[in-house]
């Protein structure tokens, strides 16, 4: 079993809305991967552990579909799907 961060997203994603959050998991090394949880809110603010999380760079999420998201000083930028080979 590998350690991971959870990613709850409220955020509409490129390829459906979201109704409430849906929930991923990310092993990207942009994130401190030990098993903080984070959250997309629906107006693109990045949390961590329930704080304002000013983040610059993106990371890749899994599990509801593959997605990376980008990000500006903890504002989401973008969310583009990945589609895995």
């Amino acid at each position: 079993m590998g350690v991971y961060d959870i990613v709850y997203v409220e955020h509409d994603l490129p390829d459906r809305e979201v109704d409430g959050e849906l929930e991923f998991q990310s092993k990207s090394p942009q994130l401190p991967v030990c098993l903080l949880t984070f959250r997309i809110k629906d107006d693109g603010r990045l949390l961590k552990e329930g704080k304002f999380y000013k983040f610059n760079g993106g990371f890749e999420i899994h599990g509801n579909g593959d997605y990376f998201c980008t990000f500006r000083k903890g504002i989401l930028q973008d969310i583009v799907k990945h589609d895995r080979a």
